[in-house]
C-alpha cells in the first residue's frame, strides 16, 4: 500500500510511504470435523520514517527530526 499525505506543509503527521501485509496460511478440518487446524505464515514490512518522538516525562508525542525509523520486516509463524 502507498501512502502520501497530499498536504503536510508542517510536517506535523507522519507516516511511512509504503506498508505491505501478506499472510499465506492453509486451513483444513481433521478427525470428522472435530479440530480445526490454521498453519501458515504473515509478514508485515514498512518503509522507512521519521517517526514522532515521546517524552515521558510530560507523557507527550512531540515532532522530531533526528532519529530515523528504520524498515525492518515482521515475521509470524502459525
Amino acid at each position: 500500500m502507498y501512502s502520501k499525505l497530499l498536504s503536510n506543509d508542517d510536517q506535523a503527521i507522519r507516516i511511512p510511504e509504503w506498508f505491505a501485509n501478506v499472510q499465506l496460511a492453509y486451513e483444513n478440518f481433521l478427525f470428522k470435523d472435530n479440530l480445526q487446524l490454521q498453519a501458515g505464515i504473515d509478514f508485515h514490512w514498512r518503509s522507512d520514517y521519521t517517526a514522532l518522538g515521546y517524552a515521558p516525562a510530560i507523557q507527550q508525542y512531540y515532532v522530531q527530526d533526528d532519529f530515523v525509523s528504520p524498515a525492518f520486516p515482521l515475521v509470524d509463524v502459525f
